[in-house]
């Protein structure tokens, strides 16, 4: 019987099957590096991850040695664009703490110009949302945050034509679609600046009310947001003052 003879492949045959099996394997391994980049990508989104404040400008200063208003405005606006970018429970806290505390100088929430009060204001808000429930300040600090909001920021929501009107409507659209407003009930002696609320908001909206077409009127959403905002606050006070009650009567 005859014995087979056993055939030979060719050296580039041989070399060409070499280069098939390493293209499969190195397909295998990209394939292999995508589902593992998507496994991350799926943990990452699940878990959530968090960013970081960038933020790095000076907005307090030593006394004698103020930051000029316009650098302070342009830092403020800055800063609010960047807060309001964060969202609720993805932010890291840790790198806004150290903005908050300055936020929290009177430097600043007893400004004496518009734009820095105004943007001073965006910037709060956003921290009080970013935080809730816990408020990165201390009781003094709140009860003058709100004073800013009640005394400068509200009332000035009545005049459409002030140059800082659309951060006045994002301070009054944060209070009261975060409810952050409801710290008011949290300031100790805090029926002053409840009845001030009051008085203001009711004055400005007959005001704007009484003015002619042709006028500059109040906003309807801002009205909308005024009147949500003292709802919230007289549907969780545990008891309304007789001056606040008859502010609304």
């Amino acid at each position: 019987m005859a014995r087979r003879r056993r055939v030979e492949k060719p050296a580039q045959v041989e070399e060409e099957e070499e280069e098939e099996v390493v293209e499969r394997e190195d397909e295998q391994d990209q394939e292999e590096e995508q589902r593992e980049e998507r496994d991350h990508d799926s943990e990452n989104e699940e878990e959530g991850e968090q960013r970081s404040l960038t933020f790095d400008e000076e907005i307090s200063w030593k006394p004698a040695k103020p930051i000029p208003t316009s650098t302070l405005i342009k830092r403020l606006d800055k800063l609010s664009k960047e807060l309001s970018d964060l969202d609720q429970g993805a932010a890291d806290l840790d790198s806004i703490r150290d903005v908050a505390k300055q936020l929290g100088h009177r430097n600043l929430l007893q400004h004496k110009d518009g734009g820095v009060k105004a943007y001073t204001a965006c910037c709060l808000v956003d921290i009080l949302r970013l935080f809730v429930p816990d408020a990165p300040f201390t009781d003094d600090q709140i009860k003058m945050i709100f004073t800013l909001f009640i005394k400068d920021i509200l009332p000035a929501l009545h005049d459409p034509t002030n140059p800082y009107d659309s951060q006045h409507k994002y301070v009054l659209a944060s209070l009261t679609e975060v409810k952050s407003i409801l710290l008011l009930h949290q300031i100790s002696n805090a029926d002053d600046l409840l009845l001030r609320l009051f008085n203001s908001t009711f004055d400005g909206v007959s005001a704007s009310g009484s003015k002619a077409a042709s006028e500059e009127q109040v906003a309807k959403d801002v009205e909308i947001h005024l009147t949500e905002m003292l709802m919230q606050l007289i549907d969780e006070a545990e008891s309304v003052s007789a001056s606040v009650v008859d502010a609304i009567i």
